[in-house]
C-alpha cells in the first residue's frame, strides 16, 4: 500500500479525513484488489474499531457539516461506501468488541515491538552473512580473519596481502554495532547505517572507508597513512583522531563533529576545504556545497555511542526521523502545527523503550499519540 493512500485511511478512521480524501478513497476502492487490501489493513490497525460502531453517528455529523460547500459531492454515500469495507472488523472481533473497546484509550499504551531486522556483513561476490547468528570465530578464504565478540568484530591485519578487498557492515533501524578495523581503528556505526571498509589496509596506501548514515570514529595515528571517509561528495581527512560523521539522505547538511586531534573537511564537488579544532562542528550544506563550523557541546552529537540520545532546541520532525531509526518504528505526524516547533528531550535507548519516550513527549509537551501494530500515530 502507497505511504499517501495509507496516510488517507488513517485520518479517516481518526475522523480527519478532508472531502479530497474521501473522493480519493471511494475511487481508490472501485478496484476489488484495493478492498482486500484495505479489509486487511483495517484488521491489522484494530485500535480503529470503536468508529465502526458510530458509523451511524459520525456519517449523518460529517454530511451536515459538509454538504454547504460540497452539495454537489455525495459525501454520506462515499462515507458510508467507505465503511462498508471497514466493517470486516465487526465480524472479525465479534462479541469480544466491547471489552476490547472499553481497553482503548486516547493514549495508548499498548507495548511496541521493533521490527526484526538483521545486521549483514557483505563480502566479495555479494554474498551476505547474518553477523549476529555467526558463531564467535569466522574466516572467510586466506586473506581476512574477522574476531566476533558481543557486539563487535575484530579485524587482523594481514601484512602479505597486496590487494584490496572490502567488506560493507549494514546496520538495520533499532541497532547498533561496533567493529575494529586491521589498523585497530575503532568505529561505532548507529542505526540505519553502512561502512564499506577494506579488510586489511595496505602500508603506504590511504586508509579508505565509505559512510552512509552515522559513525564515531576513533582513529588509530599512523604518520604514514592518512585515513579518510568518504561520504556523499565530502572527504575527512585525519591521521590520528576522534570525531563524529553523520550524513543521512534527509538531512540538510553533512556534520561532523571533532573530539578529538584535528580533521580536514574538504567538498569534492567544489574543492574547497576547512579545518577542524576540538570542540567544533564542521557542516557542508547539501544545497549549496558551502562549508561552515560552529563551537559545539560535543556531547550533544557523540553521546549516542554511549546509548544516550540528546535532543536540544530541534525541530519535531526530526526528532520523529531520529526515534524511527533507533527503535525501528513507523511515526505518522497528523498534528502539522508541531512539525517544526523545538524540542528538548534526552532518553537512554538501552533502557527506555519508545512507549517510555513517548509518555514523556506526553507529560511534558502533552502531545497525543495512538499505538497500532507497530505504528505511532500523533494526533
Amino acid at each position: 500500500m502507497k505511504s499517501e493512500t495509507e496516510n488517507k485511511i488513517i485520518r479517516f478512521l481518526n475522523q480527519n479525513a478532508s472531502i479530497e480524501d474521501i473522493k480519493i478513497l471511494s475511487i481508490w476502492l472501485d478496484e476489488k484488489e484495493n478492498q482486500k487490501e484495505f479489509e486487511n489493513y483495517v484488521k491489522l490497525n484494530f485500535y480503529s474499531i470503536y468508529l465502526v460502531n458510530k458509523e451511524n453517528d459520525f456519517v449523518e455529523e460529517r454530511r451536515k457539516e459538509l454538504e454547504n460547500d460540497f452539495k454537489k459531492i455525495k459525501i454520506k454515500q462515499s462515507i458510508i461506501r467507505i465503511y462498508r469495507y471497514a466493517a470486516v472488523l465487526l465480524l472479525f472481533f465479534g462479541l469480544g468488541y466491547y471489552q476490547f473497546s472499553n481497553s482503548i484509550k486516547r493514549n495508548s499504551s499498548s507495548e511496541i515491538i521493533p521490527k526484526k531486522n538483521e545486521i549483514t556483513l557483505e563480502i566479495p561476490g555479494g554474498k551476505q552473512i547474518l553477523i549476529e547468528k555467526e558463531k564467535n570465530i569466522f574466516k572467510e578464504k586466506s586473506y581476512v580473519s574477522l574476531h566476533k565478540n558481543s557486539n563487535q568484530i575484530i579485524y587482523k591485519k594481514n601484512n602479505k596481502l597486496k590487494e584490496i578487498f572490502y567488506h560493507t557492515l549494514n546496520v538495520p533501524y533499532g541497532k547498533t554495532w561496533n567493529l575494529i578495523l586491521s589498523d585497530g581503528t575503532k568505529v561505532y556505526l548507529n542505526s540505519g547505517s553502512s561502512l564499506k571498509y577494506p579488510v586489511s589496509f595496505i602500508e603506504g596506501l590511504p586508509r579508505t572507508v565509505f559512510l552512509n548514515g552515522e559513525a564515531f570514529f576513533e582513529v588509530k595515528n599512523n604518520n604514514n597513512n592518512i585515513f579518510e571517509v568518504y561520504s556523499n561528495g565530502v572527504s575527512v581527512e585525519v591521521y590520528g583522531t576522534k570525531f563524529n560523521f553523520k550524513n543521512f539522505i534527509e538531512d540538510d547538511n553533512l556534520n561532523v563533529v571533532l573530539v578529538e586531534g584535528s580533521v580536514q573537511i574538504k567538498n569534492i564537488v567544489t574543492n574547497k576545504s576547512t579545518k577542524l579544532s576540538p570542540g567544533f562542528m564542521g557542516s557542508v550544506s547539501k544545497k549549496t556545497n558551502l562549508i561552515s563550523k560552529t563551537k559545539v557541546n560535543t556531547k550533544l552529537y557523540t553521546s549516542w555511542v554511549n546509548g544516550r540520545v540528546i535532543f536540544r532546541n530541534e525541530k519535531f520532525d526530526q526528532i520523529i526521523k531520529k526515534l524511527e531509526r533507533l527503535y525501528n518504528v513507523t511515526i505518522i505526524n497528523n498534528n502539522k502545527i508541531i512539525s517544526g516547533e523545538p524540542f528538548n528531550a534526552s532518553f537512554d535507548i538501552n533502557s527506555e523503550p519508545i512507549d517510555d519516550v513517548l509518555g514523556n513527549f506526553k507529560q511534558i509537551y502533552d502531545i497525543d499519540y495512538q499505538i497500532s501494530n507497530n505504528k505511532i500515530i500523533i494526533n
